[in-house]
This record gives structure tokens, sequence and C-alpha cells, in this order.
């Protein structure tokens, strides 16, 4: 069955997705997946709970998968594995945009021992913070601001 341009709807989408919907990691199956639903997210306008609940995943593989179209478009791999679908069902996409940074600084990782961390954690209760990380950003700023080392 050959469809004209843009002629498809919602329902061919979904069966074209219960055909390839295994749990299979082999990359064309992926990159097919992917593109169906970039379409029900974008050409159908579906929230990411409806398009997980319709073809029966969890929406964070939908929130990952939706952008990926627009991020590996022109991608020769991923066009080769797309092909038959951007042909059956084409749809331009908007531009996949990075996204910047949220937070300004970066990682540390430090190890605390047992009775450090257990401290930690009673602190946190006592300032009423919900995460010992937040706990031990106002630690450090107190310290830093109140130049503790110089005493």
């Amino acid at each position: 069955m050959k469809m004209k341009l843009d002629n498809y709807k919602l329902e061919n989408i979904i069966e074209e997705f219960q055909k390839i919907n295994t749990s299979s990691r082999l990359r064309e199956l992926v990159d097919k997946r992917s593109y169906l639903i970039a379409l029900m997210y974008f050409k159908f306008g579906l929230k990411e709970e409806k398009i997980a609940s319709k073809v029966n995943i969890s929406r964070a593989k939908v929130q990952y998968n939706k952008h990926l179209p627009a991020k590996y478009e022109g991608q020769p791999d991923y066009m080769y594995n797309i092909e038959s679908l951007a042909l059956k069902y084409p749809f331009e996409f908007p531009p996949y945009k990075v996204k910047k940074k949220k937070r300004n600084g970066d990682f540390v990782k430090v190890r605390f021992t047992n009775d450090q961390r257990n401290k930690l954690v009673e602190i946190r209760k006592e300032l009423e913070h919900t995460d010992v990380a937040i706990t031990i950003r106002y630690l450090i700023k107190k310290a830093l601001k109140d130049k503790i080392w110089e005493k």
C-alpha cells in the first residue's frame, strides 16, 4: 500500500511500530523505532505519556528517542536505516538544539567515611534539606563566606 506525500494517519504509524517493537537493540530497528516515535510526537502532537501507553514502552524511551531523527539527520547510517520509513511517512522534523548547561560549575566526586556521611545526614535533617548534596553545598558556601580556614 503506497501512500501519497503526508497522507498517513496515526494508526498507520502505530501499526508500523508494533511490527518492529521488540527488545532487539539491532541498530536498524532502534533507528526505525526512533523515527516512528518522533512522528507520533511531532507530527501528531501526542504527549510522551500517550505515546508510551499506545505502543507499550516507557516514557523515558519516548523522551530519549523523539529527538533522534533531527539529531542524526544527514548521518549516513541513520538515514540508510530509516530510508523506507522516511519515504513511506515523510516529515520534516524541527531542528535539534543542543541543550545548554543548566547549572554553573563542575561536578566533584568526594569520598566520605561512614561517620562523615552519617553526620551529613544528621545535618541535612536538622537543616530540613531534601538532599545531602544540598547540605554539602550549603556547608561549603558558608565555610567559604566565613573564611573558616583563617581562624
